[in-house]
């Protein structure tokens, strides 16, 4: 099967006015995208996902590298425009989102009216989505400020996939909700992709929704992407330190659950305008050797289709502890919602 989008060596800097330095946001990263999947993407506040994801969009100029989409270049303009509809996203923000002098039959129709639809093609296609994320036809006369957050980012989801598209972006879709509506939004997403056929890249740091969403995950830290993989292999048995840094580092809802033993990641994160010689977690990481320091380290296959940017992994071991964590986590937060459900 071919990919649908693969991205290759792909870098985004910003130029800091008044000097010549940079903010290296997106460092050099590779990843790919298959017909139907779901790829998640994870990692801290700042570690650049979300500029990944602008990046595919054309949101953002990319500084090097390249995004291929069906095999074609979208760093050309008529690719780009030729793939118009094909590409959309869901962001977090479902309020900035949309704008609020307009109802919400408009903001989801808006989509249509640039790829060239017709006034009754665009009106049919818009009720069949409203009725598609699970909403009433009167809410389409309403405006934004007076919808719900769920309601809100349904909408979102609506506007998003009237244009039938084979990539979604969601840039942490879930993470204004409370746990009933996350739950909801969650399950909605993995109902559209199986009804529609959409591949997905699901930036989040919500580590246990990307467990259950996703077949494969990278980890971003400072821009890089420093492991990769099947999502059960990734969260059951990490192979970088900042991954089970990450994984270890989740509140659990109950505190008698099993926790895994952590790497202890000591200091501060070093700045994405002057980063270090080498790995980028090197000063923070307790595994780490002068080797470690004096060069990147290149990727290691450490299992089907899993890599690792780590000369080190071998000392984590292989304990299958994460997996029975997660296994733990997702049978308690079904328990409470469950709770919720019954309640309300």
């Amino acid at each position: 099967m071919k990919k649908l989008v693969e991205v290759v060596g792909l870098k985004k800097h910003f130029p800091i006015s008044g000097s010549k330095k940079v903010v290296q946001a997106i460092n050099n990263i590779s990843f790919h995208v298959m017909p139907g999947e779901t790829v998640g993407l994870v990692g801290e506040s700042g570690s650049g996902k979300t500029t990944v994801g602008r990046c595919l969009l054309g949101l953002t100029d990319v500084t090097d590298g390249s995004i291929l989409f069906e095999d074609q270049d979208l760093a050309g303009p008529k690719v780009r425009k030729k793939h118009l509809g094909d590409l959309q996203i869901v962001f977090q923000e479902s309020m900035e989102a949309l704008n609020p002098r307009l109802p919400v039959f408009r903001s989801v129709e808006e989509p249509l009216t640039t790829l060239g639809f017709d006034a009754a093609a665009r009106a049919e296609r818009v009720r069949e989505v409203i009725d598609r994320v699970g909403l009433s036809q009167r809410l389409a006369k309403l405006y934004p400020a007076e919808l719900t957050g769920g309601q809100l980012q349904r909408i979102g989801i609506a506007r998003a996939i009237v244009t039938r598209p084979k990539l979604l972006v969601l840039d942490e879709p879930t993470s204004m909700l409370d746990p009933t509506s996350r739950a909801d939004i969650i399950e909605l997403l993995i109902s559209l992709q199986a009804d529609l056929g959409m591949a997905s890249l699901f930036i989040s740091h919500d580590l246990s929704t990307l467990r259950h969403v996703s077949q494969r995950v990278a980890v971003m830290y400072l821009g890089m992407i420093v492991e990769q993989g099947p999502a059960r292999e990734v969260f059951g048995r990490p192979r970088h330190p900042y991954t089970v840094g990450l994984l270890s580092s989740v509140l659990l809802p109950n505190p008698d659950l099993p926790r895994p033993v952590p790497v202890a990641l000591k200091g501060e994160i070093p700045s994405p305008i002057d980063l270090p010689t080498g790995c980028f977690l090197a000063s923070r990481c307790p595994l780490a050797i002068e080797q470690c320091r004096a060069a990147m380290p290149p990727a290691h296959p450490v299992g089907e289709d899993h890599f690792v940017h780590c000369i080190r992994h071998e000392a984590l071991g292989h304990s299958d502890e994460m997996s029975r964590v997660f296994d733990a986590f997702e049978r308690e937060t079904e328990r409470i919602l469950s709770i919720g459900a019954r309640t309300n």
